[in-house]
């Protein structure tokens, strides 16, 4: 439950030719209000039997005051076959923001999100080497009376490179990751 938010709703009356919350809207281009917002989210990922995910569900860690100690090696530099580990993900949704603004906005959305992910780094909590690639596909078709269908493709990509010991930093391994 929210109060006294800004709400970039469509059909501001105040403003009939934006689109609230673009980059040409103006400033004030929002409804004030108050409302509720439900999500729900049911996650499932599948780890495929490669690289890391071949031998072991979960990998082998030393931990010290929470920095990782020891692992079970990083392996390739990046090879999905031989290192890391490699989920599908899918990942099912729906949202529902309604909002007391002077429109009386409604916003419904349902769908799924569908993904391949790829975790090759040492400590996926802290990491401090390695890789993680996301490709993901989230749709809402229109269904459960969503207010709008919509697409989107995506890839995340991260690289964590050690920068050396530091007096400000404890996190600081020696192995190698090129």
């Amino acid at each position: 439950k929210y109060e006294d938010i800004n709400s970039y709703a469509r059909n501001n009356p105040a403003f009939p030719n934006e689109r609230a919350g673009s980059n040409d809207s103006s400033e004030g281009n929002f409804l004030e209000s108050d409302g509720t917002d439900f999500w729900f989210e049911f996650k499932m990922k599948y780890l495929l039997s490669i690289g890391d995910g071949k031998d072991a569900v979960f990998p082998k860690l030393t931990l010290d005051n929470g920095i990782l100690v020891s692992d079970d090696g990083l392996g390739e530099l990046w090879n999905p076959f031989k290192s890391g580990r490699t989920y599908i993900e899918l990942t099912p949704f729906y949202r529902n923001q309604d909002l007391s603004d002077d429109n009386g906005t409604v916003q419904k959305t349902a769908g799924i999100d569908v993904a391949l992910e790829y975790d090759n780094t040492d400590f996926r909590l802290n990491p401090s080497g390695g890789s993680y690639q996301r490709v993901f596909y989230s749709r809402d078709w229109g269904g459960f009376d969503s207010t709008d269908p919509w697409t989107v493709l995506g890839v995340e990509a991260v690289k964590y490179i050690a920068l050396g010991p530091s007096e400000s930093a404890r996190q600081w391994h020696d192995f190698a990751l090129f």
